[in-house]
């Protein structure tokens, strides 16, 4: 009964996808060059994106208006917090003209490129905001043409058909096919550190879940995604616990570096996974409400 996806739709999603992901290569060319550099600076602070970015891309794809609200308000006090940093790099530079010192060259050279770094952070922001608040009306319209159509049915006494389930379905399989590939590095990173970290053996449940949801996905019922929705969160813990492990190891080899970053994208999709869940169940139980109604 839901109305899929406009060509216009898909132009939004597309560009969220794209923003989202230039603000997250922006993240790592921070931490590639900020060793070069001496100065003190705040620009550490737009690491905040490697946690935003990962979620923002999946809530990309989502049919939940609530969502697109939220991630739009979500990059417009992104655009405050960065403009502030932008404005701090800022006033250094404009020190160096009023009060020139012997370290002015250094400043003035790399409070530019942290200035230049925010600006770009914040012209991102500013069109994943727009992007977003598309997105939020024309999920707003999709919902209010659904709800006509399950009327226009239960008036006609015809048991709507939800495609939401299977669009959901078909996306929450997606997710688990792409987390597959890392599943097995993740697998040889854990047999190759268990002697030194054998922690990471608390993240191995992804290697059994996803290629059973991804292979069962079109036979799951109400009853499995419940079950489901239970071993997220077990797994959402699970892969919190490593990271903040993780992050207290001193010297990281690359394995290490290797499973932090794999850990990120993990802890991103449990929570984008348990959403598509929900939404499923919740699905299940509007349309046995709708077919009681007949």
């Amino acid at each position: 009964m839901r109305p899929v996806d406009t060509e216009n739709i898909i132009n939004n999603r597309q560009q969220i996808r794209l923003f989202s992901g230039l603000k997250f290569v922006l993240c790592f060319v921070y931490l590639s060059i900020s060793p070069l550099f001496t100065q003190v600076q705040a620009s550490w602070v737009h690491l905040y994106h490697l946690f935003i970015e990962p979620l923002a891309i999946l809530a990309s794809v989502t049919e939940n208006q609530l969502f697109m609200t939220s991630f739009m308000y979500l990059n417009t006090a992104a655009t405050f917090v960065d403009g502030l940093i932008g404005f701090l790099n800022l006033i250094s530079i404009s020190r160096c003209f009023g009060e020139p010192t012997a370290s002015c060259f250094d400043r003035l050279y790399e409070n530019s490129v942290w200035f230049l770094l925010a600006a770009l952070f914040i012209f991102f922001n500013l069109m994943c905001v727009m992007q977003f608040r598309n997105l939020s009306s024309q999920m707003l319209e999709k919902d209010e043409t659904e709800e006509e159509r399950v009327r226009l049915a239960s008036v006609r006494g015809i048991a709507p058909s939800y495609n939401s389930i299977k669009i959901a379905g078909a996306k929450l399989e997606t997710l688990h096919l792409f987390l597959i590939p890392s599943d097995v590095i993740f697998t040889i990173i854990i047999l190759f550190e268990t002697a030194s970290t054998p922690i990471y053996w608390l993240g191995v449940g992804h290697v059994f879940i996803d290629p059973y949801v991804f292979f069962s996905g079109k036979s799951l019922t109400k009853g499995n995604y419940e079950f489901m929705r239970i071993v997220y969160i077990v797994l959402f813990i699970a892969d919190i616990i490593i990271l903040i492990l993780n992050t207290e190891v001193n010297d990281h080899n690359f394995g290490q570096s290797l499973a932090f970053i794999m850990l990120l994208v993990y802890v991103s999709l449990d929570i984008v996974m348990f959403m598509f869940a929900t939404e499923i169940i919740g699905i299940f139980d509007k349309m046995r409400k709708d077919k009681s109604n007949l």
